[in-house]
């Protein structure tokens, strides 16, 4: 059952509030949202994925099975991937940070 507008009232998209918050965690989350893909996908990119000036990512099937996926980044998913690359930028997107953090689907 949908809550009443009155209860919603005042309360931020959780996307906004994501927004907000640090750490690895978040910014993953907050990726998977935008993007709407497995946690796995992004925690496994890796830099040559990413064309930045398109805002483009080509999400590797291979592992899976499947083919490959070529999406496209809103600009937001462009910043926090621009991010996470200062972090780490010969290195994967997301799980670059792992040498630091743990991360995992189940963290997610």
């Amino acid at each position: 059952m949908l809550s009443s507008p009155s209860r919603l009232e005042g309360r931020r998209p959780l996307i906004l509030r994501l927004g907000e918050q640090e750490g690895i965690t978040a910014r993953c989350l907050e990726f998977l949202v935008l993007m709407i893909v497995r946690a796995g996908e992004a925690i496994g990119s890796i830099r040559p994925e990413f064309n930045l000036e398109a805002a483009q990512w080509t999400v590797d099937g291979e592992y899976e099975g499947r083919r490959n996926a070529s999406l496209y980044l809103v600009p937001r998913a462009v910043g926090i991937v621009c991010e996470q690359l200062k972090r780490a930028s010969s290195c994967a997107f997301l799980s670059a940070v792992l040498m630091e953090t743990s991360l995992s689907n189940m963290g997610i």
